[in-house]
């Protein structure tokens, strides 16, 4: 069957393991959906697929992609895969993640949290907007309550002063929290059909009175099989319900229900454009990967916003970057040219 045969062709990330490969598992089980499992290697995608196919007795509505996004020309490669062999994508499920005990940084030059739950995501999702705004599409944001903990310090977040393994992870997931609100926003303003929504699934604890984190049911390595399927089981039942396709911008719980969401401890306020330096080679991977640059992503800078209607909503103002550079000096670019460099000279020569 082609893709345009189902009702669904669903992609999610970090497929592999855990939550995302029980709720591939769940999706796969019915017939109207094509779910395409992303993993880090070919091997895990393969192995993951053969696993659904003795589970369900069925993997004719199972493919898979393959990318490394601690290599971020990998990840630009699966985007332009993904848009060349499945056009009627309609729901991705940003779900990947990762939590390291030391800090250590990719061959972008990004620390790897960072990059792995971030920015990776933030660059499918810029890559495959052509397709999604194409199709009514739902992207869907793995949210954590973890997001509230770090007063995120916008001159490092890439912990470069100081590394601590569940901060750093926290300081990822709200990220892509703040990601996801701002595609939502944009997404609306430019009217295309695409709902942007983050599910919470877990409840982790929160850090104790010494300011570490006792248990998080998200990150245990002793996460039960039986809580990992239910919460997977929600979550493929929120895909493949009604609701998602009625909201957009919601924080909501494991049920769709919407969740309280607290401005303040989301430092919405300093949400703001990247420095002329980030925004020079943001472009210029979106460039490598033919596409054109459709939102800005929220990392460094002093610039203060009361609220997202003082965002900028379309490409980056001239007098809103001449602003940020006066403000502040970049201390942390979104993606180094050195890093960008060797992306598009790769790619120009897979071309060749």
């Amino acid at each position: 069957m082609t893709s345009s045969s189902y009702k669904r062709t669903i992609l999610i990330t970090g497929a592999t393991d855990g939550i995302g490969k029980q709720t591939a598992l769940d999706l796969a089980a019915h017939p109207d959906n094509l779910v395409i499992i992303h993993g880090r290697t070919e091997d895990k995608c393969i192995a993951t697929k053969d696993w659904i196919g003795k589970e369900n007795g069925n993997i004719s509505n199972i493919d898979f992609v393959a990318a490394d996004f601690a290599v971020l020309k990998e990840v630009a490669m699966m985007a332009e895969e993904v848009e060349r062999r499945f056009p009627e994508l309609n729901v991705l499920l940003c779900n990947a993640g990762v939590l390291y005990p030391r800090r250590m940084e990719t061959k972008d030059g990004m620390e790897s949290t960072f990059q792995v739950n971030y920015l990776a995501h933030y660059l499918l999702c810029n890559l495959l907007l052509p397709v999604l705004s194409h199709n009514r599409s739902n992207v869907i944001v793995v949210g954590s309550v973890l997001h509230t903990w770090p007063s995120l310090d916008w001159a490092d977040v890439q912990a470069e002063k100081e590394y601590e393994k569940y901060l750093q992870y926290s300081r990822s997931k709200l990220m892509c929290h703040l990601m996801a609100f701002a595609l939502h926003r944009r997404m609306n303003i430019a009217r295309q059909h695409v709902n942007v929504n983050i599910i919470e699934l877990g409840k982790e604890k929160e850090p104790n009175n010494n300011g570490r984190l006792r248990t998080t049911s998200a990150l245990s390595s002793s996460m039960s099989t039986l809580s990992i399927c239910r919460q997977a089981g929600n979550l493929a039942q929120l895909i493949e319900g009604s609701c998602l396709e009625k909201m957009s911008g919601k924080y909501l719980d494991p049920n769709g229900k919407q969740m309280r969401y607290d401005i303040g401890n989301l430092e919405v306020r300093t949400l703001s454009r990247i420095e002329e330096e980030g925004v020079s080679a943001s472009d210029t991977i979106k460039e490598s990967a033919r596409m054109p640059p459709k939102i800005a992503p929220p990392v460094c800078s002093s610039l203060v916003f009361t609220n997202f209607d003082q965002i900028s909503d379309g490409e980056s103002s001239p007098k809103l970057m001449r602003s940020a550079s006066e403000t502040c000096r970049p201390t942390t670019q979104i993606i180094p040219r050195a890093a960008m460099r060797s992306v598009s000279v790769e790619k120009n020569n897979n071309n060749n």
